[in-house]
């Protein structure tokens, strides 16, 4: 929305640089290190989460900053458990 609604450089390079990240993660998962791709998309959602939480919180946005938020909590409580699964299993 950021980039294609104001032409904003900083969400383009945001939404690339997660998006990368969690490909990066899947491919780590799907190439046979799943602790190494869980961990890594775990960190990821904490970034999100934190860089997404703080804007919704300092511009009082809860759409759609608040809501990417959320989602990155969502995703560091899956992604999270699925190391900690993996991680045990070892």
């Amino acid at each position: 929305m950021g980039y294609a609604k104001k032409r904003s450089t900083r969400s383009l390079a945001a939404g690339l640089f997660f998006g990368g990240a969690f490909a990066y993660a899947a491919h780590l998962v799907t190439e046979g290190e799943p602790e190494r791709g869980f961990r890594y998309a775990t960190v990821s959602s904490a970034a999100l989460a934190g860089a997404m939480g703080y804007r919704a919180v300092k511009f009082r946005q809860p759409f759609p900053s608040g809501a990417l938020a959320g989602l990155g909590l969502a995703s560091l409580a899956w992604h999270g458990f699925k190391w900690q699964q993996f991680k045990d299993s070892d």
